[in-house]
């Protein structure tokens, strides 16, 4: 990946950590109140570059691709928001991050809800962009299924983008589109199993 000099002067640390039998590719942005960035199904870490560039000048941000995506291994299992969470918790213990603002984008929103309940303690603000407490749909997720075995992965991937991203400009499709194509199906099946058939906190959300 190329680094704008801006990039590489804001950059304090990058690498992978061992959580949970898994490395994690993460990178450390700035100084200052930290900010931890959860990115959503199928993408990676570098869905928010524009995010990183804006507060890196203030705050610590933190990003990082969640087991299954970008750098990080690509275990046979662990897909579930529950292990999310933990890898979260091992991630944020490793880089000595006591709190932290967390911000989660689509399923990273579902990985930030799940790790505010379990360390509320750790949280000091929680940000949910295009999130919700549940996706219960198993319909969506049999329709994906099905699409997926049937269709070649790049032509299902064409679809999801251009359904997604609507009028956004051609080079933000092809960097999208580059993200997902380096998810392995089997990740994108089981994050979409769990997300949209199991996945449920609405009845929690109070005690946040």
């Amino acid at each position: 990946m190329d680094i704008t000099p801006i990039q590489i002067q804001k950059a304090v640390q990058t690498g992978k950590m061992k959580v949970n039998d898994t490395e994690l590719y993460y990178e450390v942005h700035g100084e200052g109140e930290p900010i931890i960035l959860i990115h959503g199904t199928g993408v990676n870490s570098t869905s928010w570059k524009s995010q990183i560039d804006y507060f890196s000048g203030k705050h610590k941000v933190i990003v990082y691709d969640i087991r299954g995506h970008g750098k990080s291994d690509k275990p046979p299992g662990g897909y579930t928001m529950q292990a999310f969470s933990n890898d979260l918790y091992a991630l944020m213990r490793g880089l000595n991050i006591d709190k932290a603002t967390i911000a989660g984008h689509s399923m990273g929103g579902f990985i930030a809800l799940v790790f505010t309940l379990d360390h509320p303690e750790m949280v000091s603000k929680l940000i949910l962009l295009g999130s919700a407490a549940n996706y219960r749909d198993k319909m969506a997720y049999y329709q994906s299924w099905v699409l997926m075995h049937i269709f070649p992965l790049k032509m299902c991937l064409q679809s999801l983008v251009n359904s997604e991203a609507g009028d956004a400009p051609k080079e933000y499709k092809e960097e999208a589109l580059k993200m997902f194509e380096g998810t392995p199906k089997f990740v994108f099946l089981k994050c979409l199993k769990e997300e949209r058939t199991k996945y449920d906190v609405s009845d929690k959300l109070s005690k946040i």
